[in-house]
């Protein structure tokens, strides 16, 4: 091949090898720095998402096109609760809203970014693959692979699972697929980590009251 296309095709072929990322970075926001990793999966272009906040919080959420819902826990505090952000049409602020739990006020949290480098010293990254191995659920048996906080899925042969696994509160949370059509899902861990328990939604951005339980073999 001629050395000129060559050089020309580099250039191509290292963006094409270059995931995107959404919120990858450092941030600053309503309740302090916010540190970003994620995972581009292949439903709907979204991106697991796993941070850090403040001192002792932790968020777990799925992010599709800027737009992220999720769950956090603040650790000293032991409470946890629902969150929505939404980037600006610049990507570098959001502006979101969390409660603690459907019956109590939404209140606002908003964020900058600062910069989209990978941060390192990420707390509650679970090394020990809590998650992984075979469990029998309502939905049929479930092969969970664990890589970090990320975790993917194939559930019967019904379709796969990618969600984020926080082992500050035994969290699961991400997205399922099932043929065509995919939702989302919130499940909990017990303390023994063998048992879990949640609910899933056809929907996105709001939740349809249908368990999803399952037990480890």
């Amino acid at each position: 091949m001629n050395n000129k296309i060559m050089y020309c095709l580099l250039p191509l072929l290292f963006a094409l090898n270059v995931q995107s990322t959404e919120w990858q970075g450092q941030w600053s926001s309503t309740f302090g720095k916010i540190s970003f990793i994620e995972k581009p999966i292949d439903i709907e272009s979204a991106h697991l998402i796993f941070a850090n906040y403040g001192k002792t919080g932790t968020i777990i959420g799925v992010s599709i096109k800027g737009e992220m819902v999720g769950v956090f826990y603040d650790t000293e505090n032991n409470k946890s609760g629902s969150l929505s952000f939404k980037q600006n049409e610049t990507k570098n602020s959001f502006t979101g809203e969390w409660n603690y739990n459907e019956n109590s006020k939404k209140l606002s949290w908003n964020g900058t970014k600062v910069n989209d480098t990978q941060p390192e010293g990420i707390n509650g990254l679970d090394r020990y693959r809590s998650v992984e191995g075979q469990w029998q659920s309502n939905f049929g048996l479930l092969e969970m692979v664990q890589d970090g906080v990320f975790v993917d899925a194939k559930y019967s042969d019904k379709g796969r699972i990618f969600a984020v696994f926080n082992s500050a509160n035994n969290a699961l949370y991400g997205l399922f697929s099932n043929k065509e059509r995919y939702g989302r899902l919130n499940l909990t861990l017990n303390v023994d980590k063998n048992l879990f328990n949640g609910m899933w939604s056809w929907e996105f951005n709001t939740w349809a009251k249908q368990k999803w339980t399952g037990k480890k073999l």
